[in-house]
Order: structure tokens, then C-alpha cells, then sequence
């Protein structure tokens, strides 16, 4: 994913990306109340380079904060970052671009099932399905959900179920289905979503019969990360 488009309104602050062939949409959500402070006088649409953004937050972590800066009509956005504990500040200046691609509006249909699980579930899950082949079929089925792969020397099955952990609430998973269903995707880009598992505690999965599969991963109260993946037809 090269280019994004940062949307800022009243809401919050929005970012939609998507690969070249239109298999994946990345899309993050910022809301309002999950900044110190946020002023948009009017919405605003920024096309952003992901790499340019990437490399100025290289040396970011968790004891730095984050101002963005964005007049109307500006060519750039300002983005400086400062140490909270007294390290060292810096600020970049990130030329806009043309995004020269429609914005995306994902439309909300009937789900035929959601499944909500621990994190590290899925990241097992994926990394096991991810080295047999290069396609993962996923069945819905009335009570579980089954992860088939197969490679050229050699076939797997994941099976999730149901389970309900009362001592330790967090570790439960949880699958509702509407109708059964069985849908192909292709396994690299599982793989990708390993990266970014770190940032919540849980994932929720979201199927729907011939549409992409949404794995939303909500990093806290006012924010999230959601990506949905086409099936392989």
C-alpha cells in the first residue's frame, strides 16, 4: 500500500488505503475523544505517501506524543513529535498528493457470522495456516469455524469452537453464525495482519457470503483497525 487518504471531520480522523489490485482495504479509525485535543473547522481529504508517514514515526514510541498540523489549502502536513520524559523532538513537513482513487464506503450488511476471539488465538491460527499454502478456505459451520490449506506436499485443518473461560473472560471465544457459509482467501495477506496483531487484546471477525472478510482489531475505546480482505473467486 502506497498511498492513503486521511480523512479529518468533526468525527475524528479517518485513514483509508488499499493495495493495487483492490484485494485488501485498510482503513483506521481515530475518534474524537481519543485525542488530548482535536479542532477540525471543516473536513478535510489528505493524500499522504504511507512511506513518507512511516518514516518520520520511525523513532516513535509509546513515550511520545503526536501533533498534526493541517492549514486549508496547505501543501503539507506538519507532524511534529516530541519525547514526554525530555528526549528529542522533531517535526517533518509531508508533502500532500493527488489521491487518484475513489474513496471506499464500506456498506453495511446482515453478517453470516462474527466471531470475537483473543488475539493470540488468531495470530496462532493464521501463522499455522499461512505455511502450508498459498490459500486458506474458511467453513462456517453451525457451531465452529474450520481453516483448510493445502500446499503441494502437504494439507491442513484448524478448527475453533465456542469457549467460555468465566475465571478469565478475556481468553473466551465467542461464534455466532447466521448461516453457514464457505469462502476461499489467499494466505499472504493473513500474513500482514500478523504485524499489526500486537496493537489489541482481541479480533473480531466478520463474514459475509461472497463479500470481504473484515478483521477488525479495536485498539481501545476510541479507536480501530479494520481490514477487510476479498475472497479468491
Amino acid at each position: 500500500m502506497h498511498d492513503c487518504l486521511w480523512t479529518v471531520c468533526a468525527d475524528g480522523l479517518f485513514l483509508q488505503s488499499s493495495d493495487n489490485s483492490n484485494s485488501v482495504l485498510v482503513q483506521v479509525v481515530f475518534r474524537t475523544r481519543g485525542f488530548r485535543r482535536f479542532q477540525a473547522d471543516k473536513e478535510l481529504k489528505l493524500g499522504v505517501k504511507a512511506k513518507s508517514f512511516h518514516e518520520a514515526l520511525k523513532h516513535v514510541n509509546k513515550d511520545y506524543s503526536l501533533i498534526l498540523k493541517c492549514d486549508d489549502n496547505s501543501d503539507d502536513i506538519s507532524l511534529h513529535t516530541f519525547c514526554t520524559n525530555g528526549g528529542p523532538s522533531a517535526t517533518f513537513d509531508l508533502h500532500l498528493i493527488d489521491f487518484d482513487r475513489d474513496e471506499v464506503e464500506i456498506p453495511i450488511f446482515d453478517v453470516s457470522c462474527k466471531v470475537s476471539m483473543p488475539t493470540s488465538c488468531f495470530v496462532d491460527v493464521c501463522k499455522q495456516f499461512s505455511t502450508v499454502g498459498d490459500t486458506v478456505t474458511i467453513s462456517v459451520k453451525s457451531d465452529f469455524i474450520l481453516f483448510e490449506s493445502d500446499g503441494n506436499c502437504e494439507s491442513g485443518r484448524i478448527k475453533v469452537a465456542n469457549y467460555s473461560d468465566i475465571r478469565f473472560p478475556s481468553d473466551s471465544i465467542n461464534i455466532d453464525v447466521v448461516k453457514q457459509l464457505q469462502q476461499t482467501y489467499s494466505t499472504c495477506y493473513f500474513r500482514r495482519l500478523l504485524k499489526i496483531a500486537p496493537l489489541a487484546n482481541r479480533v473480531d471477525i466478520h463474514i459475509v457470503e461472497e463479500l470481504p472478510i473484515a478483521v477488525v482489531f479495536q485498539i481501545d475505546e476510541y479507536s480501530a483497525l479494520k481490514t477487510f480482505i476479498a475472497p479468491r473467486l
